[in-house]
């Protein structure tokens, strides 16, 4: 029996064990079989019951139709938070998880630019990263679609990332037209079911990886979905990859010498900080001597007149 073909789309092959997490309608999940022709590669999950993920999402049925024709295992009430510890997933390992434009939910009072909201999605990510890392194999990589740009570039993902153990590896554009039939869906509690249409020059799939693998910012070309190394283009406002590690301190060179700056003369005792030294007094000089010196004698010259001052008067007399 000769090798299975292996299929492609966007970033994905068929050949990769994927786990998608907190899917809306599946409708990505759903893209990715089409275009294997098979899902028994994935793994797809949601937050959501099954009855509340069909209430709010009436697209979905579908989709989840597609999934179970192609052999995709589907779960519910996934939660990011532990689901290194749910009872499927927790012996299972994946070359790819994806989270697509994760979101800590909506709120009647709140809106993206608050803080309060926006220390929600920093905590969903961090949880996220924390789990996600030790659910993969050897080489794998964590994607998350993301918009860059306020407030979303105040999550730092990068950062959060980084304190998983996890690294910045590629950041490329996220265009929706990769992927045909997938709808992109607020979710979140209030309207789930309402699409939002990602802007082609604001979002970008991050892929991390467990392994600092690039001293250089994958930069995207403005124009494809190809990355290539270079500056960033204008107005770009993404996370950096990590730099790569110091190089050795090489031995100083001759003529890199600089000879020491002269120190600073001493501040008087008004201007020192109570933390330093007082400064030493400074030795008066030869001519401040030889003038007291005169004056002393001067002073006693005059001094031996007055006492002496009444008897020259009577002498007088």
């Amino acid at each position: 029996m000769g090798k299975k073909k292996q299929r492609r789309i966007g970033h994905y092959s068929s050949s990769q064990k994927i786990l998608l997490v907190g899917e809306g309608d599946f409708s990505f999940s759903a893209c990715l079989a089409k275009a294997f022709r098979s899902a028994t590669n994935m793994v797809a999950t949601t937050l959501k019951s099954q009855d509340t993920l069909l209430t709010e999402h009436r697209s979905c049925e579908e989709h989840l139709e597609e999934l179970k024709k192609r052999g995709c295992l589907v779960l519910y009430e996934v939660n990011v938070y532990v689901m290194d510890r749910h009872p499927t997933l927790k012996s299972m390992k994946f070359d790819v998880i994806i989270f697509n434009f994760p979101h800590a939910g909506h709120y009647h009072r709140l809106c993206e630019k608050d803080e309060e909201l926006i220390e929600l999605h920093r905590h969903l990510s961090k949880a996220f990263f924390k789990s996600a890392r030790g659910m993969l194999s050897k080489g794998g990589e964590i994607h998350v679609s993301h918009m860059v740009g306020y407030p979303y570039d105040q999550w730092k993902l990068k950062e959060l990332a980084e304190k998983a153990g996890l690294f910045l590896k590629e950041k490329v554009w996220f265009n929706k037209s990769d992927y045909p039939g997938y709808h992109s869906k607020r979710a979140g509690g209030i309207q789930s079911n309402k699409m939002f249409r990602p802007n082609k020059k604001t979002c970008y799939t991050f892929k991390f990886s467990l392994n600092q693998t690039s001293s250089k910012l994958s930069v995207c070309n403005p124009t494809t979905s190809i990355v290539s190394d270079g500056p960033s283009p204008p107005g770009y406002q993404g996370y950096l990859c990590p730099p790569a590690p110091p190089s050795p301190t090489p031995s100083p060179r001759l003529d890199d010498y600089e000879p020491p700056a002269a120190p600073s003369p001493p501040l008087p005792p008004s201007c020192q900080d109570d933390d330093d030294p007082p400064a030493a007094p400074t030795p008066p000089s030869r001519q401040v001597n030889e003038d007291i010196g005169c004056y002393s004698v001067l002073r006693g010259c005059l001094c031996a007149i007055f006492r002496c001052w009444p008897d020259i008067g009577r002498s007088l007399l």
